[in-house]
């Protein structure tokens, strides 16, 4: 039988597996293994915005899309093939005040975002590197050169200088959670917090402030 991918809910049959009982969202009828890798409320935000942009109806846009959207990039370990080929690979220098712009847009449901010539590159960047990183409020998934300051897509596989983070964006209109919009300097509170951890001997994963101009 080998190993066996579900959550503690699922038991193993050899028929299909169906969850009346989770129709709807947030789990659109999967098991929470499976749910769990799909788009948040800022994901989701990104691609409806991207699939507008495109032409695209979201009302034939079902759970299984947004599966085959996040494809091979996805947080965990989970991986989910055909990918859709609307998202590409950019490998190009990102420019964090414009991606914090153009999330501040998303979120604050603008109907349609006014794109000049050289900001595609931006907006398609993205939806490659913010619409899997779950979460409601707006992050993406990054490569950073420290030396360098240069910020590239963290779904690339770059060569040395590189280290690979989850970088949140600060100053970003309607960001937040339950109704509650964020106070400008958001998560430089989550770094004041993260500090008081390491001071209390308690180990967690390494924080960083990138800083560029006003944003944090």
């Amino acid at each position: 039988m080998g190993n066996e991918n579900r959550d503690y809910s699922s038991r193993y049959f050899k028929s299909i597996y169906e969850f009346p009982g989770l129709i709807g969202e947030p789990f659109y009828g999967m098991p929470g293994l499976v749910a769990d890798s799909l788009p948040d409320r800022f994901g989701n935000a990104v691609i409806e915005q991207w699939l507008m942009s495109l032409g695209k109806s979201l009302s034939d846009f079902t759970a299984i899309d947004r599966l085959c959207y996040t494809g091979k990039r996805g947080m965990g370990a989970l991986e989910f093939v055909p990918a859709s080929s609307d998202i590409r690979d950019i490998d190009e220098n990102i420019n964090v005040r414009e991606m914090v712009k153009f999330a501040s847009d998303v979120l604050s449901n603008r109907e349609s975002i006014s794109l000049k010539a050289n900001d595609s590159l931006t907006y398609s960047q993205l939806v490659q590197v913010g619409s899997s990183a779950g979460g409601a409020r707006a992050k993406a998934l990054i490569a950073w050169n420290e030396d360098t300051n240069e910020v590239r897509s963290g779904q690339i596989q770059l060569g040395p200088g590189y280290d690979y983070w989850l970088m949140k964006f600060d100053n970003v209109s309607k960001n937040g959670d339950h109704g509650i919009e964020d106070k400008p300097e958001y998560t430089l509170i989550e770094y004041a917090y993260y500090l008081m951890t390491k001071s209390c001997g308690i180990t967690m994963s390494e924080c960083r402030i990138y800083v560029d101009e006003l944003y944090y």
